[in-house]
């Protein structure tokens, strides 16, 4: 197995100043300073690692969140909708009830009356009953409208709320993003700087 080539070889470094011509205590002192500066500023697999846990760690959170938040939202859409079909069956069954009534009160008078105006009052009692099937109608029609109504706008309020989520979601990414490659930036400029630093000193001691 190929052992991996070491990122700064000191024993190399000493012996390349050594045979410059300065002295091995100061070569041995310059190859430690160099590995210092090199550790200080690299970025390890397991800060790596700690940071990409931590994003998705968040990310998860920010799921679960939104997850928490449609549920609820769909329970309480679903409340509200059970709750006007309730309302709206109920004013059914009333409107009902009071036609059926209206309906009997109308027979008896008719029965009560004059037997000799029975065809009139056949003619009179078809007409009411085409009016109730049509004020009846009406009220179907228009509770069915309002029914489909409030179905969109509850469509509409949920599709809101998720796209609102997801845009919260993008943008929370994104700047987790921008400050990863802040942080890996700024890690290139500093190892870039011990370097420079380095080459001036050498440059230093060899003018």
């Amino acid at each position: 197995m190929v052992m991996p080539e070491p990122l700064f070889d000191t024993h190399r470094f000493v012996k390349r100043l050594t045979e410059a011509g300065l002295k091995e205590p100061v070569a041995e002192a310059l190859a430690d300073e160099q590995v210092r500066l090199l550790t200080g500023h690299l970025v390890t697999a397991s800060d790596l690692a700690a940071t990409e846990l931590a994003l998705k760690t968040d990310l998860e959170r920010v799921k679960a969140e939104l997850k928490a938040d449609v549920e609820q939202v769909r329970a309480e859409l679903k409340a509200g909708l059970e709750q006007v079909k309730v309302e709206l069956k109920t004013d059914l069954e009333q409107v009902r009830a009071e036609l059926k009534a209206d309906l009997e009160r109308v027979k008896a008078e008719l029965d009560a009356g004059l037997q000799g105006a029975k065809a009139d009052l056949d003619v009179g009692l078809q007409g009411v009953k085409a009016e109730l099937k049509t004020d009846l109608e009406g009220v179907k029609a228009e509770l069915k409208a309002d029914l489909e109504r409030v179905k969109a706008e509850l469509r509409a309020e949920i599709q809101a709320g998720v796209e609102s989520t997801k845009a919260e979601m993008r943008k929370d990414i994104e700047v987790a993003r921008a400050q990863l490659k802040a942080e890996l930036i700024r890690w290139i400029y500093g190892a870039l700087m011990a370097q420079v630093a380095l080459i001036v000193a050498l440059l230093k001691l060899f003018p």
